[in-house]
């Protein structure tokens, strides 16, 4: 039995339609004596668990099946009518997530860790890490840090639709709707761990003018400010992957140069979130800094090199939509730019692109809402379509059959905010909050490395990337 106190089960569609609770990879968090026999009854010889089910009057008390053939353990609990009413009583849908918590050794409490309604623990386990917020949009770095254990006490934002959508995860932090040049933050001079949040990158996007640190929308010196006001023991820093291309390399040495006179150790990493379990491929370069030793990046949860495929957007989105699509139809672009993939390239006017429901989606845009928002392509047209060019056809004209685009609903779902978080402010602004943000899964799972070592413990290189493992430099825009 490993030594963790809480795990966390992302809930898909399958999972909600059998009534099944995920144990995969989790085994090791039960006593090996719960483990009981094939049949259906609760093995005589196990020992049974008894789980505090949240919304549910009475106790469930059940063991773990082993397989018939195999002799090992199934990732389910042997009793499952239970979860049907736990995952009704407690509105649980696909991409939420479900906690369970050791309280004692046969002893586990089960709730929905995204609801605000279910209880977060059970206030017997460590104190969370007070943190101080800044730039923080809707809060999907936020979502996924909390979840790791993280408290914040202040957010700053200045958009007043993010911070009201903020508010409905996140009511009791102080909320300052400001430039965070603006706040006093001498109060809180090492009176918390952690400053995080995500200054704004359009100074270093791909996707911007690219004015690096001559735009004066560069807010990573006010960050910089902020910690070097407060004095906490840890940094966390957010950005485009643009900051560490080969061209602005030397402004990245400098933030880091930065970091290291304000006392602490800093390391870099671009992390992608499909790695992290996340339906979609979405780079983002984070900045940790410790203070008298060197942060650990935790490695990919999925894909190679792991026993987790990637998960597809199929398992949030289908070619029925969830919520309500922008009528923007989807045109055949008259110069169309082939790449060796249907899914790749400028076969159709404006930035949106077909989605392969059999991979992770591609990055959700914060300018998405309209012709850039990518669509999912219900008659299968995109790979005819691409055959076609690549035989030598011509462009097609006109308007693709069956595309339709995504919602705001079905991006913020692949981007693995919880079902029941609604977007504050009109439908351009909600599209906006979703493609600014973290995907809340990998930031949780970064949050769960920073968490255990600031508390000490120490990453070895079976799950992390030693602090000497070269991050990647991108050399080509």
């Amino acid at each position: 039995m490993n030594g963790d106190r809480v795990i966390r089960l992302r809930i898909t569609e399958g999972n909600v339609r059998q009534s099944f609770l995920p144990l995969g990879g989790h085994l090791d968090f039960f006593p090996s004596d719960v483990f009981g026999s094939s049949s259906s009854a609760c093995h005589a010889k196990s020992k049974s668990l008894c789980l505090e089910v949240h919304g549910l009057p009475e106790p469930i008390v059940t063991d773990i099946p082993t397989d018939a053939k195999s002799g090992h353990p199934r990732a389910l609990f042997r009793k499952r009518a239970w979860i049907r009413l736990f995952f009704k009583t407690n509105g649980i849908h696909p991409g939420d997530t479900v906690m369970i918590e050791r309280l004692g050794d046969y002893h586990y409490r089960v709730a929905c860790a995204n609801n605000p309604h279910s209880p977060k623990h059970s206030g017997k386990g460590p104190e969370p890490i007070r943190a101080i917020d800044l730039f923080s949009g809707p809060g999907g770095l936020t979502l996924g840090l909390k979840e790791a254990g993280v408290e914040p006490l202040c957010c700053v934002e200045m958009r007043r639709e993010a911070v009201e959508t903020y508010r409905k995860h996140t009511p009791d932090a102080e909320h300052h709707c400001e430039d965070i040049r603006q706040v006093d933050f001498s109060r809180y001079r090492r009176a918390v761990t952690l400053v995080f949040g995500g200054p704004p990158c359009q100074p270093f996007s791909t996707g911007g003018l690219r004015k690096g640190a001559a735009d004066s929308r560069d807010m990573i010196p006010a960050f910089l400010s902020v910690v070097a006001t407060v004095q906490p023991e840890a940094l966390l820093m957010e950005n485009v992957p643009g900051l560490a291309v080969s061209s602005r390399i030397e402004y990245l040495n400098w933030v880091l140069g930065c970091v290291r006179k304000l006392g602490y150790i800093p390391v870099w990493r671009i992390l992608n979130a499909a790695h992290y379990g996340v339906p979609e491929n979405r780079r983002r370069l984070f900045i940790v800094g410790l203070r008298g030793r060197q942060f650990w990046f935790p490695k990919p949860t999925h894909g190679p090199g792991t026993n987790r495929p990637l998960v597809p957007s199929s398992a949030i989105i289908g070619f029925e939509p969830i919520g309500e699509p922008p009528a923007c139809p989807v045109v055949y672009a008259k110069y169309p730019d082939l790449r060796p993939s249907p899914y790749a390239g400028q076969l159709y006017n404006g930035g949106g692109r077909p989605i392969d429901l059999n991979k992770p989606c591609h990055t959700i845009l914060a300018s998405a809402g309209g012709y850039k928002t990518h669509w999912v392509d219900t008659q299968r047209i995109a790979p005819k379509y691409h055959l076609h060019l690549m035989s030598g056809g011509k462009p097609w004209e006109g308007a693709v059959p069956g595309a339709r685009r995504l919602t705001v609903e079905e991006s913020a779902l692949i981007q693995t905010f919880p079902k029941w978080l609604t977007f504050a402010g009109s439908r351009s602004a909600q599209y906006t909050q979703v493609g600014d943000a973290v995907p809340p899964m990998l930031a949780e799972q970064l949050g769960l490395s920073l968490v255990r070592q600031l508390k000490g413990d120490a990453p070895n290189e079976s799950s992390h990337f030693p602090p000497n493992a070269a991050p990647q430099l991108l050399w080509e825009e």
